[in-house]
């Protein structure tokens, strides 16, 4: 009996011979620990690795593997990666990132790339005098170019800005999505707002920083200074951008103390900037968000998982903070205990995060896409059909149509035609769908 729910195996972009996820649910977890011995204001250590900093294992990718987790949030710092501005990443901290990417992605498992900076480099704000927007550029030029061939990198452009002006924040964040297009990468980017991309405080101006006129109702209609005023205006010339969304559950909505104000402050706080998405057809992807083990909490994350789950127009998915090698007993860890033993112990937590694992496979290994020739060619599995499907509009999901008919899957090798892109075509979109017999 055939599933009628298809696998979507990749999303091809003829012109420029890569692949985006850009229509993948996603539903994850940050596995911190490279970000750590740094302030959002300074680093404090550079080197000390594995004393003041480490990386995530691949025993932790297995097991949220195991909890039909696909992706992987991985914070760290610019400082490290760029000790020097407008230079070369150092060998040994881009070694250990890219060993990380490699082995998880070879899983099948997406990985954001998540410089945890607060738009600031050594306490410099990207934009100002000291850290012009160039220098930005020229990172995600460096960074985008070591991965735009992994379709399985996601790259998001900077951890919670804060303590700027929200237009400075965009032209930052548009000056970051330039450098990533003009390498021709196609990979999915994600853009946070500014005050630490709230979502209680996205139609909210307070965090604008002395931004002239703030408060005033903006061309878009929203309050100048606002993230919903100003991230109406990023620009992505492959429109295959989400918005990297953080939401807490304390009274603050800091994320810092084992408290949660009641069971659907989640839901409450996501209700403004989830009408904001719809409206404007934009996604969200919720990048961080936690709560405590007690009642409360658990419940609390139930129903906001619940509502993003039953929102997916809106909402792409998530990754919850957090997880680690060196997280302990912090309140919100999703680390389980006895880990390395082969029988590891959930956190309370994972059973309160609602989602319907994605139906997606992994993009196969040893992929090939021959845009000359109007093909794909990759290792098939015998146990699926496959199918062509393609579109001009990636915001559109009921634009995508058939090319050609389904094709049963060898085990071996399968090449598939596609569609030539029309000279009236500025872009086209293609995926192969996969469905089980």
């Amino acid at each position: 009996m055939q599933n009628t729910t298809p696998y979507l195996l990749a999303v091809l972009w003829l012109t420029l011979s890569s692949f985006s996820a850009a229509q993948e649910r996603l539903f994850g977890v940050n596995l911190a620990g490279a970000d750590f011995g740094a302030s959002q204001d300074n680093i404090t250590n550079f080197s000390g690795h594995g004393s003041a900093y480490i990386y995530p294992n691949q025993t932790e990718v297995d097991y949220f593997m195991s909890k039909d987790m696909n992706v992987i949030r991985l914070p760290f710092r610019w400082e490290r990666l760029q000790p020097t501005l407008n230079a070369e990443f150092d060998p040994d901290e881009l070694r250990r990132l890219t060993e990380f990417v490699n082995a998880t992605t070879a899983k099948g498992v997406h990985v954001i790339l998540d410089p945890h900076n607060y738009a600031r480099y050594r306490g410099n704000i990207i934009g100002s005098s000291a850290l012009p927007y160039e220098m930005f550029y020229d990172f995600w030029d460096r960074l985008s170019r070591r991965f735009q061939s992994n379709p399985l990198v996601i790259f998001g452009l900077m951890n919670e800005p804060s303590r700027m002006r929200t237009d400075h924040w965009r032209i930052a964040a548009n000056t970051g999505i330039e450098a990533i297009r003009d390498n021709n990468a196609t990979n999915l980017i994600l853009v946070p707002g500014n005050g630490w991309t709230g979502g209680h405080s996205w139609l909210k101006n307070f965090y604008a920083d002395e931004s002239p006129n703030s408060g005033q109702i903006g061309p878009n209609g929203y309050r100048v200074g606002s993230n919903a005023e100003e991230m109406l205006n990023i620009v992505d010339p492959l429109n295959n951008f989400m918005f990297d969304i953080h939401q807490y559950l304390d009274s603050d909505f800091a994320g810092v103390v084992d408290f949660c104000v009641s069971e659907t402050i989640g839901v409450e706080t996501l209700q403004e900037v989830t009408a904001w998405l719809k409206r404007h057809n934009h996604k969200g992807f919720l990048g961080e968000f936690g709560g405590g083990r007690g009642q409360t909490c658990l419940n609390a994350l139930r129903n906001m998982t619940t509502f993003m789950n039953d929102n997916p127009d809106q909402w792409i998915g998530w990754s919850y903070w957090a997880a680690g090698p060196w997280w302990g007993e912090y309140f919100s860890t999703l680390e389980p205990l006895n880990l390395n033993s082969g029988n590891p112990i959930d956190r309370p937590q994972l059973a309160a995060l609602v989602f319907t694992p994605s139906k997606l496979a992994p993009v196969p290994p040893s992929i090939t896409f021959q845009p000359s020739q109007n093909r794909v060619e990759f290792l098939s599995n015998p146990t699926l059909d496959y199918r062509v499907q393609s579109t001009t509009n990636l915001n559109q999901p009921s634009s995508w149509t058939d090319f050609g008919g389904t094709t049963q899957g060898t085990g071996g090798r399968l090449t598939l035609a596609i569609p030539p892109r029309q000279s009236s075509e500025r872009s086209r979109f293609y995926r192969v769908e996969a469905t089980t017999r």
